[in-house]
């Protein structure tokens, strides 16, 4: 009979310590490649809006908007300057709202550069939870991002 009573509270307790935990599979990441090429020029900079509903306010208080550009083969992490030379650099900036996120294209000596062109741009979006699940991840690095979270390109 004690084994009977053991094995029933082993069952319970193992049930109710794996009914709390979340697989990292259960986390919705939400993650897109985007071309933008609308860009319009106001208040020193070229700005651009990339319309994304996963981003919500919960994840604007508590979880990540990760952006990132094309430059050659890889992608490298917004904000991002380009140093020109030693007295000149381009920056490209980026600000996340509910419903989007909005790069602004900008060059150090604040005159107009040139129109930036068609721009590929991945967008991540990670709830908190998935945040916590991961904590050694380098989110500067695309690549990392991509294994850690299983995206598909």
């Amino acid at each position: 009979m004690k084994k009977i009573i053991y094995l029933a509270l082993m069952v319970v307790s193992l049930t109710t310590l794996f009914s709390g935990c979340k697989k990292e599979d259960d986390v919705n990441i939400e993650s897109s490649t985007v071309t933008v090429s609308n860009w319009v020029y106001e208040g020193n900079s070229w700005n651009t809006f990339i319309s994304y509903s996963a981003i919500t306010q919960d994840i604007i208080n508590s979880g990540a908007v990760l952006a990132y550009i094309k430059v050659g083969e890889s992608y490298n992490q917004l904000p991002l300057t380009f140093y020109q030379d030693a007295t000149y650099s381009t920056t490209i900036e980026v600000a996340s709202t509910v419903g989007g996120l909005k790069l602004f294209w900008s060059d150090s000596d604040l005159i107009q550069p040139n129109n930036p062109g068609s721009r590929t741009i991945k967008v991540v979006v990670i709830p908190s939870s998935g945040m916590i699940q991961n904590p050694s991840v380098d989110y500067s690095n695309y690549e990392e991002v991509k294994s850690a979270f299983n995206l598909v390109d």
